[in-house]
């Protein structure tokens, strides 16, 4: 059944330091050891998958090499059924940032140089997600001006305070994975050139904003496109303006997509916004299922 109010998920994103700073270093290493316990740490490959899991939709990157934090952090976006990908410094980083969109980054400012600069120099869709700012006390206040609207986590890492942040944040990070979800769907799609030549095309993918098409002729980078096709399963036909901006000369295509009207894009997005729930139940309920196997092993 689909979601009737997808848009209903809305996110806090809080700013501030963990309260946890104030411990005493007897009680951080007690702390420490629950979380060990907790998380059955033996190893970071434990924490962190080094290829993607098709189980989890929506990934974090973690910007350190302090186990301890790499395994909390791991630990609690697999609760939000997000998977972990880890690198250890700046020019990795911006590595992966530059291929690969994340729904949240987290950095470490005691451990990895250059956080400051990674901030900078984030682009694209990565540049809006939320950024968890690990540290001491001094480390973060002395980088406070380069942090914008990050949230500040100071050390010592307290399990059930860092889980309340990646909490309120959760609904941001569904919002921005929301307008870039692109969902792999085969659809029917009429396609007409500028010069007027009417090609009969079938999707690749499709999000809110562009598609991927299989075509029998060719494009020309920037030419624009008058696109039509109907969403399956529903009433809805979509018109839209669109221009090309890829094309790889052998059989594929990649366009924006920009409907005709707002009613029609309404509609368009809530179908799109109903399948990228599903994909996130379907994820959660996936990983219920493999943790329960393993529990039972």
């Amino acid at each position: 059944m689909l979601l009737s109010d997808p848009l209903a998920v809305t996110g806090i994103f809080l700013i501030g330091a963990s309260a946890g700073a104030s411990l005493t270093y007897a009680r951080c290493k007690q702390v420490l050891r629950d979380c060990r316990r907790a998380l059955a740490v033996t190893s970071d490959h434990e924490y962190v998958s080094e290829t993607s899991d098709p189980r989890f939709h929506m990934k974090a990157l973690i910007v350190g090499r302090d186990s301890e934090m790499i395994g909390i952090f791991s630990y609690l976006f697999r609760e939000k059924h997000i998977e972990a990908q880890k690198c250890s410094d700046e020019s990795s980083a911006l590595e992966q940032l530059a291929s690969e969109k994340f729904a949240a980054i987290v950095l470490d400012f005691d451990d990895v140089r250059g956080c400051a600069d990674i901030l900078r120099r984030m682009a694209g869709p990565n540049k809006q997600v939320p950024v968890f700012a690990v540290g001491t006390d001094s480390q973060l206040k002395e980088a406070a001006s380069d942090l914008g609207a990050a949230t500040l986590i100071a050390r010592p890492l307290v399990l059930s305070e860092v889980r309340e942040l990646l909490s309120a944040a959760y609904g941001r990070m569904l919002r921005y994975e929301q307008t870039y979800f692109r969902i792999s769907v085969e659809l029917p799609v009429s396609i007409r050139k500028g010069s007027g030549e009417l090609l009969h095309c079938t999707t690749l993918n499709v999000s809110q904003t562009g598609m991927a098409v299989r075509t029998p002729s060719s494009f020309t980078v920037g030419e624009t496109l008058t696109i039509a096709f109907a969403i399956p399963n529903t009433d809805v036909f979509v018109s839209a303006e669109g221009s090309v901006i890829w094309d790889d000369k052998h059989g594929k295509a990649g366009m924006t997509l920009h409907c005709s009207s707002a009613s029609m894009e309404a509609r368009f997005n809530e179908w799109l916004h109903d399948h990228f729930f599903m994909t996130i139940s379907k994820s959660a309920t996936q990983d219920a299922k493999g943790v329960k196997k393993a529990a039972n092993a």
